[in-house]
């Protein structure tokens, strides 16, 4: 199963990267290994408790070409052609905040865009014809979108990165027929909420990660929403505001 077309990378960017990185890799007990981005200064990859490969990366927003801008995670889309999606995106009334670029050490190209209600999201070329494996605790497993406009977002992520929705009252996002190898869903925002994405990670336990998210500092902002036959999720704040997701499976 390819990874292309699904979420492939998250990055926490944060506003006091130090505190992120306490709080995350104690909860989770990531592994951390530094990159030198230069000019864009160190960046953290992170790796879950007996995986081989990293799977996602935190960073400090740089508070001088990105004032103001609040602590979240960013989630990453592989696709064939980064530039093709984001003209794209814009024809289609996306904003773009980042264009196309290379990374670094040819390990790809990047993007970051604005849907037209505001959700952000990434775009990342090169590695997504490798194989897809089942996420593993400690692992995100999920994307949620947060938005005021169901019918909307399932209009344009479909044109731009080729999704299809489900006609569901919360419609699931899926790249193959009959709505098989799902990753990611949308539900209606509540008023006065901005339209943002929310990334779930796998845990054990979710009493067990939601208690000790707490003694860490973090808020629960919401503590258990059940998924019928599925599992049971609750969506946390780290202690500057990086707001995520812990997920527990729990199928019959």
């Amino acid at each position: 199963m390819s990874k292309m077309g699904r979420f492939v990378w998250r990055e926490i960017m944060s506003t006091d990267i130090a505190r992120s990185l306490t709080f995350f890799t104690e909860l989770f007990a990531w592994t951390v290994s530094e990159m030198d981005m230069g000019p864009m200064g160190t960046y953290y990859m992170v790796t879950a408790p007996g995986a081989k490969n990293a799977h996602g990366g935190m960073m400090q927003i740089d508070a001088t070409t990105m004032p103001g801008v609040p602590g979240h995670i960013l989630g990453n889309v592989s696709v064939t052609s980064v530039d093709d999606a984001v003209a794209r995106a814009s024809r289609m009334g996306g904003k773009v905040l980042t264009p196309g670029t290379d990374l670094p050490d040819n390990m790809g190209r990047f993007a970051v865009l604005q849907d037209p209600q505001g959700g952000t999201f990434g775009l990342h070329q090169g590695g997504g014809d490798s194989e897809w494996t089942p996420p593993k605790v400690g692992e995100y497993c999920w994307e949620q979108l947060d938005t005021n406009d169901l019918e909307g977002a399932k209009i344009f992520y479909g044109e731009v990165v080729g999704w299809k929705s489900s006609n569901d009252e919360n419609p699931v996002f899926s790249l193959g027929p009959d709505m098989k190898d799902m990753f990611a869903n949308a539900v209606k925002s509540q008023p006065g909420m901005p339209t943002q994405w929310l990334s779930l990670i796998v845990v054990a336990s979710l009493a067990d990660v939601r208690e000790r998210a707490t003694a860490l500092g973090a808020k629960v902002l919401v503590p258990e929403i059940v998924v019928a036959n599925m599992g049971v999720f609750a969506i946390l704040q780290d202690p500057t505001g990086v707001t995520f997701c812990t997920w527990e499976s729990r199928t019959a």
